[in-house]
């Protein structure tokens, strides 16, 4: 003021004495402004803090659902659940509802907090503007971040990179926002198709509605008027909140629709990827490229021809193309009532080359049948393919070439109702680890459509079959390895499915929890086709109606555990204990007794020797050694057939020898 004061002082002063003469002067007694509208200054944090700090807070949500959703799809949650019948439209109905309610209530809450008087301060971004449109705001901001949560899931396979990712984002988006989009909002010469294209990315177009509230609720509380109303979006020039309402809208559909589509069609691990034009109609697709996509699949690559001594393997391969071949009932009139629940015919699978290594085969032309009541077996070395074919048959990836079908259904076009009739107990545990046995079982109970009076009593009596009952309200974080996978099994059986695929069920497992499952697995084997997979011996024998044995992708023998034994063993294994100043005597004796024997083992005087069932009997092995046991000085000895363990390692090595 001071300033101001002192000319203005003296221009009056050289006017007096201009007009009046050199002795006259002025004395400037003071200065006020011109009367304006009173206003009240009041302190608001909103404008203190700005959108910087409000956006940070609104995006937070956003990284929890990214990773929830991530997390399912990484530890093989969501397949999962989409292999016991829960389908891809009900999966993300689901999901977008319930984030979309929690996200809600967050922002409800966060809202309320901004509108709350704090005494010294005034938070009013929120409060003072129309209800409807930050009721329109928030519904828009939601959706779409919710809907851009479920975009990023899609393309993402890790909870680590989905973390750091949206992390980042919020942290950027917020930078950018208080350094570059304010000083270009708060230039007027910045153009406006600028402003729009930068608003199309959605944490800066949050910035900028929160920056035009900002500024409306500022100018409200300056000049004491009302907020930004649904007026101000057409009559005001500056005002470009509708546009803002309009990008929402549009991205809100597209993400939604985006994430959708890449859902389909990547390969995520996570189930059969589909063809990138699904969503054209079969005849138009046929028409403009000469072949029906969806049943691309289906064609053979010329089948692998197989060895004549394997006559089980050919015997199935003939019995299963009767079943399904072009000349079956079933080719010619559809009906699959003489099918067998499971059939794989010609079944390979080649994954491509990587890392500058070949294409590797998994399968090789594999065919056989699980017929209704019975449990077949599938044995053979770590990497021969048991597992892939069970993976090709659960949808959890696509043949290369071959068909395979499940009561009549193929897998290559049909997976979503094989879905509805199958089990699956995976190799690894997928469950959750903040659920209980009770929760888990009552979730999978309700995706086998098991009735709810029903269902209290199929969980108890599935956890009672596999022995947990006693720990059916923990939850499953705090389960053993043993008890896990126990709990994958009860999920695996509940609701009597028609088809259920145990992959090494038996893991980890004591003895007597072993044992409890082979009994649950029995009466299962009553009312369901099983196709099991296992490294024990003995799980093999007490549970397959057949075992099929891969060797390098393909099934070299199929036939029951005895029949395998008897052609692959056909041998005693004789132990004798006796001095080793005996052992040439004794080798002798047991050669004039069985010509055709070999000793196999020979260690401090202990020796076994192994011989066909043919060149003696077993009342003969017994007399000879009552009456040379004396002779020989033997200590011990013991007589017993081959075991299925010792013909399997025959199997495979002869199979890789060859």
């Amino acid at each position: 003021m001071e300033r101001i004061a002192a000319p203005v002082r003296s221009a009056i002063e050289a006017f007096v004495r201009h007009g009046k003469g050199p002795g006259h002067t002025a004395a400037l007694l003071g200065m006020r402004e011109m009367p304006k509208v009173m206003t009240m200054l009041t302190l608001d944090f909103a404008n203190f803090m700005g959108p910087f700090f409000f956006g940070i807070v609104l995006l937070l949500p956003f990284c929890s659902v990214v990773v929830a959703l991530v997390y399912e799809k990484e530890q093989h949650l969501r397949v999962m659940m989409k292999m016991m019948g829960l389908g891809t439209l009900s999966y993300w109905a689901i999901n977008y509802t319930f984030w979309v309610s929690v996200y809600a209530l967050y922002c409800l809450v966060f809202a309320i907090m901004c509108s709350l008087d704090y005494g010294i301060a005034h938070i009013t971004i929120f409060s003072i503007q129309d209800g409807g449109l930050v009721f329109m705001f928030f519904f828009l901001f939601v959706n779409q971040m919710v809907a851009m949560a479920m975009l990023w899931s899609s393309l993402l396979r890790s909870t680590k990179t989905a973390l750091i990712l949206s992390v980042l984002t919020i942290i950027f988006g917020a930078l950018m926002g208080i350094t570059l989009i304010d000083n270009l909002l708060s230039t007027s010469s910045t153009p406006h198709g600028t402003l729009l294209t930068i608003s199309l990315v959605p944490p800066f177009l949050l910035y900028r509605m929160l920056w035009e509230f900002a500024q409306a609720a500022f100018q409200a509380g300056y000049q004491g008027t009302q907020g930004m109303q649904w007026s101000d979006l057409t009559e005001d020039p500056r005002n470009d909140v509708d546009e803002l309402f309009l990008v929402m809208w549009l991205e809100w559909a597209m993400f939604l629709a985006l994430a959708l589509y890449f859902d389909q069609v990547l390969d995520t691990g996570n189930g059969i990827p589909r063809h990138p034009l699904f969503c054209i109609p079969r005849f138009i697709m046929k028409s403009l490229t000469g072949h029906d996509h969806e049943a691309a699949l289906e064609a053979l690559e010329a089948p692998e021809i197989l060895d004549p001594s394997l006559t089980d393997v050919v015997e199935e391969a003939a019995r299963v193309s009767a079943m399904v071949g072009p000349e079956s009932p079933w080719a010619t009139t559809g009906d699959g009532a003489g099918l067998d629940p499971v059939i794989v015919d010609r079944v390979r699978k080649v994954y491509p080359a990587a890392n500058g290594n070949p294409p590797k085969v998994a399968n090789r032309g594999v065919s056989f049948s699980v017929r209704r009541g019975e449990c077949l077996g599938l044995l053979g070395p770590n990497g021969a393919g048991k597992s892939t074919c069970i993976h090709m048959l659960c949808g959890f990836m696509g043949p290369t070439s071959g068909q395979a079908m499940v009561h009549g259904l193929s897998i290559l076009t049909e997976m979503k109702k094989i879905f509805t009739l199958m089990g699956v107990c995976p190799q690894d545990n997928h469950l959750w680890d903040t659920l209980t046995a009770r929760e888990h079982l009552l979730f999978y109970g309700r995706l086998k459509n098991i009735p709810t009076p029903e269902l209290p009593a199929a969980i108890e009596k599935a956890l009672a079959a596999v022995n947990l009952l006693l720990n059916i309200d923990q939850q499953a974080g705090t389960y053993s390895g043993g008890m896990k996978r126990r709990l994958s099994v009860a999920i695996s059986l509940i609701g009597s499915p028609m088809v259920c695929y145990l992959d090494e069920p038996s893991t980890g497992l004591d003895p007597a929890s072993r044992r409890l499952l082979w009994q649950c697995v029995k009466q299962a084997k009553r009312d369901t086709s099983i196709l099991l997979t296992t490294h024990s011996m003995e799980e093999a024998e007490a549970l397959c109606d057949r075992l099929g044995i891969f060797i390098d992708g393909g099934l070299h023998c199929l036939a029951p555990p005895k029949v395998l034994t008897e052609r692959y063993g056909g041998t005693f294994v004789l132990t004798i204990a006796a001095p080793m100043e005996q052992s040439d005597a004794v080798a002798a004796m047991v050669k004039a007794m069985a010509p055709g024997s070999k000793c196999t083992h020979s260690v401090s005087g202990t020796q076994t020797f192994e011989f066909p069932r043919s060149d003696v009997t077993l009342s003969q092995v017994f007399n000879v050694m009552i009456f040379q046991r004396d002779k020989y000085q033997i200590r011990d000895w013991g007589i017993a057939n081959t075991t299925l363990e010792e013909a399997f390692i025959k199997i495979s090595d002869g199979a890789i020898g060859t």
